[in-house]
C-alpha cells in the first residue's frame, strides 16, 4: 500500500507540466486564432494606410488651393522641371536647384529619397504643406525596390492643370492656368497616385480623355496606382477634398499593378474598362470638360 505521502508525491509529479497531447492542443488553438486574426489585422492595416493617404492627399489639395489664393487664382506648375512661364514654380522639382549633400555611406536609394524630399521642399506647395512625406504613400511597394525601379514619390499632378505644353494624340496636355477656369472643381481631380515602374515619376499625369460627354475613345496613358489593398488608389480634387477609389474593371486594375515599363503604349480603353476609364475621363479636367 502507498502511504499518503507517496500518493501526494505522485499527484504532484503528474501535474508538474504539460503532456505532449496538451501542448499540441495549445499550439493548434494558437494556430487557429492566428489564422482568424491575421487577415483581420492585415485589413485593418490596409485601411489605416488608405486613411493616411487620403489625409495626405487632402493636405496637398488644400496647399494647391492656398497657392492659388496667393497668386490671383493662378495654379502652380504641374510639372517637375523649369516651366516655360517663369512665373510658375513646379509643385516639386525632379532635380532640385539646391542638391542635398549625400551623407557618408548612404545608399543610392537613400540619396534618391533625399533628392526627392529636397525637390518638394523647394517647390511651390511646400510653404503651404511643409511635410516632405506627403508625396510618399507608405503602401507604395516601389519604395522597397533597388534603383532604378526604386521610387519615393507616389503622386503626380494632372497635366492639363498647368502641366507640360505638349500635345499627345491631338490633345494638348496643358489647358488651364487659373483655378477659376474650372467650372466643376469638386468633380475634377488634381493629384493622383501613379505607379511608374521605371522609377520616380517625371512630369505630370496624362490621360487621353476621348470625346465628352460619353468619352468615346478614352484611354489610359500614364498609369494609375493600386497601392491600397492591391486594388485601390487615392485622389485629391480641385475643391480641396480627397477620396479613395477601388478599381472595378480587371483591365484597369491590371494596368495599375503592372511593372511593365512599356505599358504606357497599351493602356486600357473605355471598351476594356467601362467603369474605371469613364471615372478617370469624367474627372480629368479639359477645356471640353471643365
Amino acid at each position: 500500500m502507498h502511504t499518503k505521502k507517496q500518493i501526494k508525491k505522485q499527484v504532484k509529479k503528474r501535474h508538474a507540466g504539460f503532456t505532449l497531447i496538451e501542448l499540441l492542443v495549445v499550439i493548434a488553438i494558437i494556430a487557429i486564432l492566428a489564422a482568424l486574426l491575421l487577415p483581420a489585422l492585415a485589413r485593418a492595416k490596409a485601411k489605416a494606410l488608405t486613411t493616411n493617404c487620403v489625409s495626405q492627399q487632402k493636405q496637398l489639395a488644400l496647399a494647391w488651393n492656398m497657392y492659388a489664393d496667393d497668386f490671383q487664382e493662378r495654379i502652380c506648375y504641374a510639372g517637375m522641371d523649369n516651366s516655360l512661364d517663369s512665373r510658375d514654380l513646379p509643385f516639386r522639382w525632379a532635380t532640385p536647384p539646391k542638391m542635398p549633400a549625400p551623407t557618408p555611406g548612404i545608399s543610392p536609394e537613400g540619396y534618391q529619397e533625399m533628392c526627392v524630399r529636397a525637390g518638394y521642399q523647394q517647390g511651390a506647395l511646400y510653404p503651404y504643406a511643409p511635410n516632405t512625406s506627403l508625396i510618399h504613400c507608405p503602401a507604395d511597394t516601389r519604395y522597397k525596390l533597388k534603383a532604378p525601379q526604386y521610387s519615393f514619390g507616389s503622386v503626380s499632378m494632372v497635366g492639363t492643370l498647368n502641366g507640360e505644353k505638349l500635345i499627345y494624340q491631338g490633345q494638348m496636355w496643358f489647358q488651364f492656368s487659373k483655378r477659376t477656369e474650372l467650372s466643376h472643381p469638386s468633380e475634377r481631380y488634381v493629384i493622383v497616385e501613379e505607379n511608374d515602374p521605371r522609377g520616380e515619376s517625371l512630369g505630370s499625369w496624362v490621360f487621353h480623355q476621348g470625346t465628352p460627354p460619353d468619352f468615346a475613345g478614352a484611354q489610359v496613358v500614364d498609369s494609375p496606382a493600386a497601392f491600397h489593398g492591391a486594388n485601390s488608389s487615392t485622389f485629391s480634387w480641385a475643391d480641396g477634398h480627397a477620396t479613395s477609389r477601388r478599381w472595378l474593371d480587371a483591365a484597369v486594375l491590371a494596368d495599375a499593378l503592372s511593372t511593365d515599363p512599356y505599358k504606357y503604349e497599351t493602356g486600357p480603353t473605355l471598351a476594356r474598362g467601362p467603369r474605371d476609364v469613364y471615372f478617370l475621363a469624367n474627372g480629368y479636367a479639359t477645356i471640353a470638360n471643365p
